[in-house]
This record gives structure tokens, C-alpha cells and sequence, in this order.
């Protein structure tokens, strides 16, 4: 990665992809408490299981952000959706992107969000990947510039890097949070007073819902799913109930237990 100063930011709100995840919801919330920068936040409507939970717990953070810190307000703009069927297809992004799986391991959600950049023409977009993130960052990280301005950074696609099969997906992003951990978002937001509004995120690909009448959703991780694991590995573990975590563990023990009897008896 190469290093340039004082990259010129554009006057218009920071066009943010949030998912309610970690990752995005602590950049919108740097941006609005910390850099007290206008935002606009952009999501895409798909089929995913988790799309209800992101919906809500987006709307708690915002509640709660604008309760604690009222300047806010005006700083992050409603939520534009997109629904991922009315996003035109386009095919140099498709084939590039299958091209790049032949090596690489990216998921179907950067076919959707390069498409909606095309179609859109934003001059840029904030995307949420992290430092430890290292399956997507070994697509990208030869191809990047460092940019400071205002006294904010991020990476971006060097202008060299146009005829790489990577530029038409992520030759168009900005990505902020590529020199910070989870861990250190978490510690970062202790510091500043926002650890609460950056604990409301959400990470689970297949949420347990229960609703009771006229009560609001309890809506908890399942525990075992990859984006689970993941926060475990990333020492998250803590944002999972102790109680599924045990359960889950004594699972996966069974299961090893039963599938090594059964390699057992077949020989």
C-alpha cells in the first residue's frame, strides 16, 4: 500500500453501506460522534434470514444515538433501501467476480453492492471491511492507496490498478476501517461513550426470534453459524449468550465424538 496526503473529500454526506454490522455501524458512528461528519447510509433489501434483524436493531442504534448524542440528528440521514432484483445486472462485474472465485474466496453480496454502485454513480462508497479480515483483503490490499483529509483516512484503489480485475467491483469504495479491529472498534467506542450504541449491532446469519404481543422482539445470535464462529475466533465470544455458546460446544463435541465411532466401524 502506498501512502498520499491530503486526498480531497467531496462536500455531499458520506455515501455508507450499513448492514448493522460491526464493522458499519462503527464507522457511522465515528462519523457522526467523533468526526461530527453528515452521513448517508445505504442498505440493499435481499432474501437473507437476517435481514429482519439488521432492520430493527439499525433502527435501535439510531433511537439510541440520537438520544445520547442530539446533534446527531442531523448528521445521519435516513436510510435508503434497494431491493437487490431491481439492481440492473451487469456482466463485466459478474464475470470478473467469477473469475476472481477461481483463486479467491468473495461472496455473492459484492456482486450486488458493485451493481448498485454502477447503477447509482456514487463518487464513492464507504464499505465496512476490517483489519483481520484477511480472505478480502488478499484481493484488494496490492492495489491500494492510503488518504488522509480532514482528519480522517481511508484506502482506496490506486488509478494504476483500472485494468485489474478487481477494479470494477471495489475500484469505487472507500474503505476506513482497514487499519482496526473489532476488538479495537469496541475499545475505541469504550473510550468515547458509544460502547453501548456499538453493542446494538448486529452479526448473526441466522437470528432465534421470539415475540410475545404488544411486547418488543428478543432477538439473540444463534450461536453456530460461520459469522458466529468468526466472532468467536475474533474475541467477540462475549456477544453470544453463555448459556447457547455451552450448548453449541457440547454439540460439536457429540458430533466429533459420533463421527469418529462412525469412521471407526467402517473399517
Amino acid at each position: 500500500m502506498e501512502h498520499i496526503a491530503d486526498c480531497p473529500t467531496p462536500a455531499r454526506p458520506i455515501d455508507l453501506l450499513w448492514t448493522g454490522g460491526c464493522d458499519s455501524t462503527f464507522r457511522l458512528l465515528q462519523l457522526a460522534i467523533l468526526l461530527r461528519k453528515k452521513v448517508q447510509p445505504h442498505y440493499i433489501l435481499s432474501i437473507r434470514r437476517s435481514v429482519y434483524a439488521e432492520i430493527y436493531f439499525m433502527g435501535q442504534i439510531k433511537n439510541a444515538l440520537f438520544e445520547k448524542f442530539p446533534w446527531t440528528r442531523d448528521l445521519v440521514l435516513p436510510t435508503i433501501f434497494y431491493d437487490y432484483n431491481e439492481i440492473p445486472v451487469c456482466p463485466q462485474i459478474r464475470d470478473n467476480l467469477a473469475e476472481l472465485r477461481k483463486t479467491l474466496v468473495l461472496g455473492e453480496q459484492y456482486t450486488h453492492l458493485a451493481e448498485l454502485q454502477k447503477w447509482k454513480n456514487f463518487p464513492y462508497l464507504e464499505l465496512g471491511i476490517q483489519k483481520t479480515d484477511e480472505r478480502f483483503r488478499k484481493s484488494i490490499d496490492d492495489f491500494l492507496v492510503r488518504c488522509e483529509a480532514e482528519g480522517d483516512c481511508w484506502y482506496q484503489f490506486d488509478e494504476s490498478a483500472r485494468d485489474t480485475l478487481q477494479y470494477p467491483i471495489f475500484g469505487f469504495y472507500r474503505f476506513p476501517l482497514l487499519d482496526i479491529s473489532k476488538e479495537e472498534m469496541f475499545d475505541i467506542a469504550k473510550q468515547h461513550g458509544f460502547f453501548d450504541l456499538l453493542n446494538l449491532s448486529w452479526f448473526c446469519h441466522y437470528p432465534i426470534m421470539k415475540k410475545n404481543f404488544g411486547e418488543e422482539p428478543e432477538i439473540t445470535p444463534c450461536g453456530c453459524c460461520s459469522v458466529c464462529n468468526m466472532s468467536e475466533m475474533e474475541g467477540m465470544g462475549w456477544r453470544i449468550p453463555l448459556g447457547r455458546r455451552l450448548k453449541n460446544k457440547i454439540v460439536s463435541k457429540i458430533r466429533s465424538i459420533l463421527r469418529r465411532l462412525f469412521f471407526w466401524k467402517k473399517r
